[in-house]
């Protein structure tokens, strides 16, 4: 089975005669895994796969994977997401590959940058011991400053339009030489 533990090493400050103040020591630690020979099970899912915002307004776009290990030993997935645009350009995200211990759920984020051009289809690959698994979902990645600009100029004309009691069109008549 899947064994884990952790070697710590420390320093021991200097012990003197009725010292005050502060003193400092340091300790450094290492992670160690270990599979020993004996019945294990490599058994892990996808628990969660979603945007952190369901529409971006800016860059960057940011994803949340989580991983649980159903197993006996610990897993340590690699893994990428794929950003597919409406014109079917993509982009890759890569993932960190992090150890899930057995029991417990991992948090995988991923970020990057893509063009703000409306709907993209997002897709997970995680692999473990050669099995692959996936999920796919949806989001919105709109321009958020163009739009609000947009927004504001038409609301301006639209105001305008609207204050000169048909004026602007009696104008544009004038300047075209229909009257």
């Amino acid at each position: 089975g899947g064994h884990f533990g952790s070697l710590i090493f420390s320093t021991k400050p200097p012990e003197g005669s009725a010292q005050t103040g502060a003193s400092v020591s340091q300790e450094v630690a290492a992670l160690i895994l270990l599979k020993v020979p004996g019945a294990t099970s490599t058994s892990w899912n996808i628990e969660s796969f979603s945007p952190e915002k369901s529409v971006f307004w800016s860059n960057p776009v940011s994803f949340i994977a989580r991983v649980k290990n159903t197993g006996s030993v610990h897993v340590k997935p690699v893994g990428r997401i794929e950003l597919t645009d409406i014109f079917g350009k993509k982009t890759t995200l890569e993932l960190p590959s992090k150890n899930v211990f057995p029991g417990a759920i991992r948090r995988l984020e991923a970020s990057g940058s893509v063009p703000l051009i409306g709907y993209y289809r997002a897709e997970l690959f995680l692999e473990v011991a050669g099995k692959q698994k996936t999920r796919e979902l949806s989001f919105f990645a709109l321009p958020g400053k163009v739009l609000l600009i947009i927004f504001a100029v038409v609301l301006f004309l639209f105001i305008v339009a609207r204050r000169s009691n048909g004026r602007l069109g009696r104008a544009a008549k004038v300047l075209l030489g229909r009257e």
